[in-house]
């Protein structure tokens, strides 16, 4: 699978060694810097069959395999999984799927008894873009919530932020109204939980400010 800029190339190894190392599984292959990127083995890998269909976000940021699992092309790693974070499998997990050219939308082919004429597609917004992407009220939105939407715990990783900072982490309306001031002190972790048990259903702001950081964070909460 290429990259929309040409840059990269995913492909998978089966039965692969370089210098003794084992490197089964799929690898990113930077062709700008001529190595490999990251190996990664989470992903579903048969040798009988295609194993995945990936795509690439239009700015090669992303890498959608499956329609079902979004992967960070910096790193290898899997950051939204449907099936974790209340996405229907039957819908999502198909191979006969692919995202719209801006990833907003996600389009599945079934067909029944396989009869060609005894079909249907299927068109659904992305999840994972309409939790991570875009903006709201000309707020930029940034980063990912796990999971979400939700109707429980959330998740919000601090990788970016510093550890043992004045931090304090607020939950608002849009109009950019307080709910709920969720933590003003001193974080040591890399991560912060939050239950939503007690916040009806809608759209929010979560913004993080920690010394000089400001990041808002969009968040669903379904009942």
């Amino acid at each position: 699978f290429v990259g929309n800029t040409g840059r990269y190339i995913l492909f998978g190894l089966i039965n692969g060694h370089r210098n003794g190392e084992d490197i089964n599984g799929w690898l990113l292959y930077d062709v700008v810097e001529r190595r490999v990127k990251w190996k990664n083995t989470q992903l579903p890998f048969n040798s009988g069959v295609y194993s995945i269909k990936a795509y690439f976000s239009p700015d090669d940021k992303y890498i959608m395999a499956n329609c079902d699992i979004i992967v960070d092309v910096e790193t290898g790693k899997i950051i939204y999984d449907l099936s974790f974070n209340g996405g229907n499998p039957f819908l999502f997990g198909t191979y006969s799927g692919r995202p719209s050219h801006d990833w907003k939308y996600i389009v599945q082919l079934f067909i029944l008894g396989g009869d060609p004429d005894n079909g249907s597609i299927l068109l659904v917004r992305n999840p994972w873009y309409l939790t991570t992407q875009g903006s709201i009220n000309g707020v930029e939105v940034e980063g990912t919530l796990h999971p979400n939407p939700t109707n429980g715990m959330v998740i919000i990783p601090l990788d970016n932020f510093p550890i043992g900072a004045p931090t304090k982490i607020v939950l608002s309306s849009l109009q950019g109204a307080t709910i709920k001031v969720l933590f003003d002190g001193i974080l040591n972790e890399p991560i912060f939980m939050f239950d939503t048990a007690e916040i009806p259903s809608g759209v929010y702001f979560v913004t993080i400010q920690a010394e000089n950081q400001f990041k808002p964070y969009k968040l669903i909460v379904v009942k």
